[in-house]
C-alpha cells in the first residue's frame, strides 16, 4: 500500500514536472517573441527617427529655397523700380527738350517774321529811295529845261533889246537930223 501511495506520488511528480517543463517552453517562447516584437519596435524607432531627420533637411533647404526666392523677387522689384524711375526721368527729360525746342521754335519764327517784317520795310524804302530819286531827276530835268528855256528867253530878250536900242539910236538920230 505505501508502495502504491509511492507509485503515485511519484507520477504525479512526474507529471507535475512534464508541465512544468511545458511551462518552461512556453515562457521561452513568449520571450523569444517580446525580444522580437522588442527589436521590431527599435527597428520602426530607428526608421521613423532617419525619417524625422530627413524631414528636417527637406524642410531647412525648402526654407533656403524661400528665402532666396523672397530675395530674388525684392532684387526684382528693385530692378523694376528703378527702371520705372529712369523711364520716368527720361520721359521728363523728353518733355523738357521737347518744350525747349517749341519755345526755340517759336523764337526762330518771332525772329524770321521781325526779319520778314524788317525786310519788307527795307524794300518799302528802297522803293520809296528809288521814287523820290526818279521825282528828283524828273525835278533835275525840268529845271534843267527852265533854265535852258530861261537862257533862250534872256538871249532873246538881249536880241530884242540890242534891236530896240538900235532902232532908237537910228530913229532918234534921224529925227534930230530932220
Amino acid at each position: 500500500q505505501a508502495e502504491q501511495a509511492a507509485l503515485a506520488a511519484n507520477a504525479r511528480a512526474a507529471q507535475q514536472l512534464k508541465a512544468a517543463d511545458v511551462e518552461k517552453e512556453e515562457a521561452r517562447r513568449v520571450e523569444q517573441g517580446a525580444s522580437a516584437a522588442t527589436a521590431k519596435a527599435e527597428h520602426a524607432e530607428q526608421a521613423a527617427t532617419a525619417a524625422a531627420a530627413r524631414a528636417e533637411r527637406v524642410m531647412k533647404v525648402a526654407e533656403a529655397e524661400k528665402a532666396e526666392a523672397q530675395s530674388e523677387e525684392q532684387h526684382a522689384r528693385a530692378a523694376v523700380a528703378q527702371v520705372q524711375k529712369t523711364e520716368q526721368a527720361a520721359e521728363a527729360r523728353a518733355k523738357k527738350a521737347l518744350k525747349a525746342a517749341d519755345a526755340e521754335k517759336a523764337e526762330a519764327q518771332r525772329r524770321e517774321d521781325g526779319a520778314s517784317a524788317a525786310t519788307a520795310k527795307a524794300q518799302h524804302a528802297e522803293q520809296a529811295a528809288e521814287a523820290a530819286t526818279a521825282r528828283a531827276a524828273q525835278e533835275l530835268q525840268a529845271a534843267e529845261a527852265e533854265k535852258a528855256e530861261a537862257r533862250r528867253a534872256e538871249q532873246g530878250a538881249g536880241t530884242k533889246t540890242a534891236k530896240a536900242e538900235r532902232e532908237w539910236r537910228g530913229g532918234g538920230g534921224g529925227g534930230g537930223g530932220g
